[in-house]
C-alpha cells in the first residue's frame, strides 16, 4: 500500500485509457530500497509495509489500484546460493527375487509366501 502514488500517477500522466480496469504502469530504472522504503524514479521515495531483503536487487517495480488501494510488485534479481549436499543419494532398484536392491549392494529380501499345508 502507498501513500503518494495518487499524486504520482497524475504528475507521470500515465492515466490509463480503460479507466478502473487496469490501473498499473511499471517503472524501470534505478530503484533504490531503503529499510521500509523504496525510491522510485521520477515519484521519489515511497513508505512499504514489507521489509526486501539486503541480497535482493530491484530490476521494476509495476504500482497497480485494485479496489481503491495502490500496490507495489517488484521484479528482483539476487545472487544465487551455492548449497551443500547434506545427504547422500542411493539408487533403488525393484526386482523380482529380491524386494529391492540399493546401489550400494544391500539386498532386501520380500517376505515368501506360506505354502498351505494339506490335512
Amino acid at each position: 500500500m502507498l501513500g503518494n502514488v495518487a499524486s504520482a500517477k497524475c504528475l507521470l500522466n500515465l492515466n490509463s485509457r480503460k479507466k478502473g480496469r487496469d490501473d498499473s504502469f511499471t517503472l524501470d530504472g534505478s530503484i533504490t530500497v531503503g529499510f521500509n522504503q523504496i525510491k522510485l524514479p521520477r515519484i521519489g521515495w515511497i513508505k512499504t509495509y514489507e521489509i526486501l531483503p539486503d541480497n535482493v536487487t530491484p530490476k521494476s517495480v509495476t504500482i497497480s489500484k485494485k479496489a481503491g488501494r495502490w500496490f507495489l510488485s517488484f521484479k528482483i534479481e539476487r545472487e544465487s546460493q551455492i548449497t551443500e549436499k547434506s545427504v547422500d543419494v542411493v539408487g533403488v532398484d525393484l526386482g523380482v527375487k529380491s524386494l529391492a536392491t540399493l546401489s550400494t549392494g544391500e539386498v532386501f529380501e520380500g517376505a515368501k509366501p506360506y505354502k498351505k499345508v494339506r490335512i
